[in-house]
């Protein structure tokens, strides 16, 4: 992120798919005006409590991607959207609205970054299981695990069965629920991106990539 912030001076960002505000927070602390947004109160929620927490000023508001015209009033330098969020649009139709809404939010000149799995080499590979390493806080271990239920066709939305595995004092317990996914290659994310008005993307997508990133102007000029 570091080369794309360099690109503005003072820039306003717009963290869309804020979470719990780990993201949005460490811009506010490097000292970047910020503002998130998130669909899921119960996220927002818990980024207002980080926020008050560490004595940041930063407004988090519960929206929708489509949304974001009627809740961001000033228009922002860039928006980021990461942590693959995208993925969790039902079909093509509500993906471009909800492009179209961050480039609404956009000014001339300004930049939109996404974070995406590449869902493409998910399919090829088609592992079940992904570990992500034991984590530990407070003196209780965490293992999460994700279980990948994949569709008979590539864009049919598939569901991930999220395992966390806790162990404290010799005891274990376990924590499921499940997120949806609606995959999509490269190539459509790049067509739906210059349909909602962006411009001059550049990626770093490659086959062997698990997951990649897009850089898409709002403004005139040619895409690559």
């Amino acid at each position: 992120m570091r080369p794309i912030l360099a690109a503005f001076s003072k820039p306003r960002i717009l963290d869309c798919a804020c979470g719990t505000g780990l993201a949005a927070l460490a811009l506010a602390r490097r000292g970047y005006e910020v503002l998130g947004t998130d669909v899921s109160g119960s996220m927002v929620m818990r980024a207002r409590g980080h926020a008050a927490e560490q004595h940041l000023q930063v407004p988090f508001e519960v929206c929708a991607w489509e949304s974001l015209p009627a809740t961001v009033q000033k228009p922002v330098d860039l928006v980021v959207c990461l942590g693959n969020s995208l993925g969790h649009c039902r079909d093509e139709g509500e993906m471009l609205r909800s492009l179209q809404g961050m480039r609404a939010v956009l000014r001339e000149g300004g930049l939109l970054v996404i974070e995406s799995r590449n869902w493409e080499k998910l399919y090829a590979d088609r592992i079940r299981f992904t570990h992500f390493g034991l984590r530990e806080r407070a003196g209780i271990r965490c293992t999460p695990l994700y279980v990948w239920n994949f569709g008979r066709e590539f864009q049919e939305a598939l569901v991930v069965e999220v395992v966390l595995v806790f162990e404290q004092q010799g005891k274990v317990r376990l924590q499921t629920y499940d997120i949806a996914y609606r995959p999509f290659s490269a190539g459509q994310l790049h067509s739906l991106q210059l349909q909602a008005g962006f411009s001059n993307l550049k990626t770093d997508w490659t086959p062997q990539a698990d997951s990649y990133r897009v850089v898409a102007g709002a403004g005139p000029g040619q895409s690559s």
